[in-house]
């Protein structure tokens, strides 16, 4: 797959470079100082609103994206398994993502389009900030039954009566759900169950001498709810697969745009204020609002770890980077519209100037 995107790419370079190469031509002395390009890419409005639009949809992605795993702990009480760097899943995942920026790439490039048509552009941009917008609300909204966990009410854990004695260290209170078979419970670590030991149960390994259980408890791993709520889980790791795609095409879309609307000798200088504006949304601004929420969520502190969020989490962090992609695609929008009337203006003078002419 990654071999046909090569050479792909390979194609589009032979068919695209020009069998005729014309002289430059000399460059105009005039304005070509470093300051003068900042000073010109700052102050043209249409390039800055595509920074902001691309820095917004990539603060909420990154914050939406780093907080995956707090964000299906809460809602699915899931543990997340990683035997390797990176697993089968997320391999996929990414595939499918440069897969659908490697084809918009070719659809708005030549020979394909032979020259970018602006409001085409803008238009495949609102479309994907809608469609993220969308699916955020989705991730939100979509849920299952997760059962009961112990002492888990409201915004605040604290460790069973049951286990107070086991002493249980850091170690052993990290996120480790499991589920009390008798009783269909849900117990957030093995050590807050009251679990001693461990056997194997018909092939399968389970946490033995549970005291908050029966006289002879038994405790599987995982949550009550893992079977009831793996339909769900894998419908939210769908739309997360699909909303990178969509982010990603959003922030190409509007990095077209951006190339073209600066002159080309200050493109250099556009494209690392771009970079800086990105970085400066993402890792700043978005960082700070994502870490508040982060903050004012946590319901499971250990050695200054939070190891578990409420369940209005996901609702928060869901909100915020769709609110974050909204304020872009009014961005965009705007621009659509105001291009669209510069046009209408543009034809209604030409047609002005054909009259007098007759």
């Amino acid at each position: 797959m990654i071999a046909l995107g090569i050479w792909g790419n390979a194609l589009q370079i032979y068919i695209t470079i020009p069998k005729i190469i014309k002289a430059p031509e000399e460059p105009v002395a005039e304005g070509l100082s470093f300051f003068s390009s900042v000073y010109r890419v700052f102050f043209n409005t249409l390039a800055t609103s595509h920074m902001v639009a691309m820095g917004l949809i990539a603060a909420a992605l990154w914050g939406f994206s780093y907080h995956q795993t707090d964000f299906l702990k809460a809602k699915y009480y899931v543990e997340e398994k990683r035997n390797s760097f990176m697993n089968n899943a997320e391999v996929l995942r990414n595939h499918a993502v440069i897969l659908a920026v490697a084809y918009m790439g070719l659809k708005f490039t030549s020979p394909i389009m032979s020259s970018l048509v602006k409001t085409t552009v803008l238009l495949h941009a609102v479309k994907m900030c809608v469609f993220s917008i969308i699916l955020y609300v989705v991730m939100a909204v979509i849920s299952c039954d997760t059962g009961e966990v112990v002492d888990l009410q409201g915004r605040k854990y604290v460790q069973p009566e049951c286990s107070q004695h086991c002493g249980c260290t850091s170690l052993w209170q990290e996120f480790t759900p499991v589920c009390i078979v008798d009783q269909m419970t849900t117990y957030l670590s093995p050590c807050h169950a009251g679990c001693t030991g461990v056997e194997e149960v018909g092939g399968v390994q389970v946490f033995a001498n549970c005291s908050c259980g029966a006289l002879v408890s038994h405790a599987t791993r995982g949550s009550c709810s893992i079977n009831s709520c793996s339909g769900a889980l894998q419908f939210h790791q769908i739309l997360y697969t699909l909303l990178l795609s969509v982010s990603a095409l959003a922030v190409q879309a509007h990095g077209s745009m951006l190339m073209r609307s600066v002159e080309t000798q200050d493109q250099s200088v556009m494209l690392a204020m771009t970079g800086a504006v990105v970085a400066i949304f993402t890792f700043v601004f978005g960082h700070m609002i994502f870490v508040a929420i982060d903050g004012m969520n946590c319901v499971w502190v250990e050695s200054g770890k939070c190891l578990l969020h409420s369940p209005r989490h996901f609702y928060l962090v869901s909100g915020v980077s769709g609110g974050m992609v909204m304020i872009a695609c009014i961005i965009t929008i705007t621009m659509l519209v105001s291009l669209k009337l510069s046009k209408r203006r543009k034809k209604k003078a030409q047609e002005s100037l054909d009259e007098s002419y007759i």
